[in-house]
C-alpha cells in the first residue's frame, strides 16, 4: 500500500483550455512525466471547507484513470464556519491489478471557484 499525504491546496476558476494552468490537475507521478504505479485499488481523501468565501469551499473534482473519467465529486460549500475532515471523495476497489496513472481535475471551463484540500491518496 503506498499512502501520499498533504500534497496540494488549489482554489481558482477554471481557465478556457487552451490556457490551462498546471496547477489545475494533479497528475499522480507528476504533470508531464506520469510514473505509473501498479496497484488494483485507489481512494482519495479531503478535508472540505464549509465557508463559500475566504476560502470558497465548493468542491468540483474530475476523476480519470488512464486519462478516462471515473467518476466526479460535486458539493457546494454549505456556507458554515470550519471543515468536515476525512472525506473520501473517489475510491475504486474493482481495478483491474496492474500499471495505471491517475488525474485529478479541480473545476471546470467557465465554472465557480472550487478548492481541492487534498489529505491523502491510497494506492493499493
Amino acid at each position: 500500500m503506498l499512502i501520499l499525504g498533504a500534497m496540494t491546496f488549489q482554489t481558482q476558476r477554471f481557465l478556457h483550455p487552451s490556457h490551462l494552468p498546471v496547477r489545475n490537475f494533479f497528475t499522480f507521478g507528476g504533470y508531464n512525466n506520469v510514473t505509473p504505479l501498479p496497484g488494483s485499488a485507489l481512494y482519495v481523501v479531503c478535508a472540505l471547507a464549509l465557508t463559500t468565501s475566504s476560502p470558497a469551499g465548493n468542491s468540483d473534482m474530475s476523476f480519470y484513470i488512464d486519462q478516462q473519467l471515473v467518476g466526479t465529486f460535486v458539493q457546494s460549500a454549505p456556507g458554515t464556519s470550519g471543515y468536515q475532515y476525512s472525506v473520501t471523495v473517489y475510491a475504486n476497489s474493482a481495478l483491474t491489478y496492474g500499471t495505471h496513472t491517475f488525474t485529478i481535475q479541480n473545476g471546470h471551463v467557465n465554472g465557480p471557484k472550487s478548492l481541492i484540500l487534498l489529505d491523502r491518496i491510497i494506492y493499493t
